[in-house]
Formats: structure tokens, sequence, C-alpha cells
């Protein structure tokens, strides 16, 4: 995950699909509010995550790859 932090976009790298499964992404501010979440469904090296809305603070950006597997990132909106 990079640039940490960011202003406008967050970027995503790595495999980030195994083939025939989707990939949840939420953004979680410290307060436990959703204020995005986008499903992948296609395979892709790099996802761009549009953060420009957000006001700035601490946000945890939460991939779900399957129903077991679930990690999460913190990231800095400035």
């Amino acid at each position: 995950l990079y640039p940490n932090p960011a202003i406008d976009n967050l970027v995503l790298s790595g495999t980030l699909k195994r083939q025939g499964n989707s990939i949840h992404l939420k953004i979680i501010d410290m307060l436990g509010r959703l204020h995005q979440q986008y499903t992948m469904k296609e395979y892709t090296e790099n996802f761009i995550v549009d953060i420009h809305s957000l006001v700035p603070g601490m946000y945890s950006l939460v991939i779900t790859k399957s129903s077991q597997e679930t990690q999460s990132i913190l990231f800095i909106k400035q």
C-alpha cells in the first residue's frame, strides 16, 4: 500500500485476486464507520483507491479475500 500518508489516491500492489474469487475492500475510520467499499472481480496487480473525499485522519483498509482471510492496513489521509 503506497503512498502512506496519502492525499488523493492509494495504490494496492501485488497479486490481489485469486482466480474465481472476488476481493472486497473497505475503508473504515478509527471510530468504526464505513466510508468506502469496493469489490474487485478482475485480476489486477495494481488497484488504485480514490481517497480524495476522505477528511484528513487515520483509516483502516480492510481487505477480505475469502470468508476466512481478512487483512487490515492502517493509512493516513493528509
